[in-house]
């Protein structure tokens, strides 16, 4: 599993990653079912507290490539209710063509229908400006 292009604020602090629990039998400090192998690459984050919570990373293999945690003090987002990447924004222009995450991948468009063809791609679900 790949996840790429990310932009996250977490309203509570809490993990990033964190495994499903189930009610009976679970002591609270391993997950019974541990997800999966995955790759997170060009993400952008704000509010977590670790990458992992509740599995092990011998179990299998979790890769983090580029991932920048941004601090408060830093632009992100527009507003609370604007999800557009802040104009100064480090993550601006910072993700990866999709074909370098799957090679079935390719270009298409933002959320709210903004091409990212022949450019380079903002990290989150809209690109900025244009």
């Amino acid at each position: 599993m790949v996840f790429g292009n990310l932009a996250i604020e977490l309203e509570q602090p809490a993990p990033l990653f964190s495994a499903q629990r189930r009610g009976e039998n679970d002591t609270g400090e391993l997950a019974l079912d541990p997800p999966e192998s995955f790759i997170l690459r060009a993400a952008s984050v704000r509010g977590i507290t670790k990458e992992i919570n509740g599995f092990l990373t011998n179990q299998d293999t979790y890769v983090f490539i580029d991932l920048d945690q941004v601090q408060e003090s830093e632009p992100f987002f527009e507003s609370e209710a604007d999800s557009h990447l802040h104009l100064q924004a480090g993550a601006l222009d910072t993700g990866v063509l999709p074909v370098e995450l799957h090679p079935d991948l390719s270009v298409s468009t933002s959320l709210d229908g903004v091409s990212r063809q022949e450019r380079l791609i903002d990290r989150g679900a809209y690109e900025q400006g244009y």
